[in-house]
């Protein structure tokens, strides 16, 4: 979650069809995923708002018009609430010097970071007995568990696929507010490429393992001891359990939920959630069996 500090009313006004009083001393202290919002922090919800915890929701205003207090919710009705989000916290960004990494980047003194990769110099954290191979690129917002190596040309922590299109058909970038937490003994393979994420972090748990030429996205969450094979692509807001396998050249469609103990067979496409404990595989990836390991 972003921490900042400004007022709402000017921000939001003319995105409203509808002339609304809004108190002038409401302020945005954060910007968030609308499951993670709390007081005063400014998410947006495509629905109802009912996938808000809290704080102030931009809903469509077919659902809510003007501003209303919803329990611990303030609801505000836009035209479209996702490009109004991406409008508005684009605004605070050009007029406000904030980031949760701003401070220096740490490099542990048992870490071995080859001569010709690149760690930003704020923002990084990079633990104990960590390898950093030949021509990594690691951006700020990254930190890198104990015992963990980044293999040759990896590049972690680049800005994700994702864009808003205007009515003219000028596409926005969301933003990318959020990092990468690599937990410990992870190993990453040559070529890969790992998002940071947009509201909440990319996360790849302890001891999980991802082979060459893989592409996770911004968000993704890896589990702890999952398998990751070669040339497999994890889409922006997915989920993928613990002690779960991936088979080469696999993909997961984006916001999907694979669980724990699962099988995706080589070359699988997963377009729906997957529960646990079972094997999946083709396009589309389809059950085949429980998993009996």
């Amino acid at each position: 979650m972003l921490r900042t500090r400004t007022r709402i009313a000017g921000y939001l006004t003319p995105y409203m069809s509808q002339p609304t009083e809004m108190p002038e001393d409401d302020e945005i202290v954060g910007i968030s995923r609308p499951d993670r919002a709390s007081l005063n922090i400014l998410s947006f919800d495509d629905g109802n708002g009912e996938n808000a915890t809290g704080g102030i929701v931009l809903v469509s205003e077919n659902v809510r018009k003007g501003y209303t207090v919803d329990g611990i919710r303030t609801l505000i009705g836009v035209r479209e609430p996702k490009l109004t989000f991406v409008k508005v916290v684009g605004e605070i960004l050009s007029e406000n010097e904030i980031s949760n990494y701003s401070f220096r980047s740490t490099i542990s003194n048992s870490a071995f970071v080859h001569s010709t990769a690149h760690i930003d110099p704020t923002g990084c954290v990079i633990g104990d007995d960590v390898i950093i191979a030949e021509n990594v690129i690691i951006r700020s917002g990254v930190s890198v568990g104990n015992g963990s190596r980044i293999g040759p040309n990896c590049v972690v922590g680049e800005t994700g696929f994702g864009y808003v299109r205007e009515n003219d058909g000028r596409s926005l970038r969301f933003p990318h507010l959020a990092g990468v937490d690599i937990g410990m003994r992870v190993d990453i393979g040559a070529l890969c490429c790992i998002d940071r994420g947009s509201l909440s972090n990319t996360t790849i748990g302890d001891d999980a393992k991802i082979n060459n030429l893989s592409m996770l996205g911004h968000g993704v969450k890896i589990g702890k001891s999952t398998y990751i094979h070669a040339g497999c692509t994890v889409s922006g807001g997915s989920t993928i359990g613990e002690y779960s396998w991936l088979g080469p050249n696999s993909s997961v469609n984006n916001k999907r939920k694979v669980g724990d103990n699962v099988l995706v067979g080589t070359s699988s496409v997963v377009t729906k959630d997957i529960p646990s404990g079972v094997v999946y595989a083709g396009n589309p990836a389809r059950y085949i069996r429980d998993n009996g390991h």
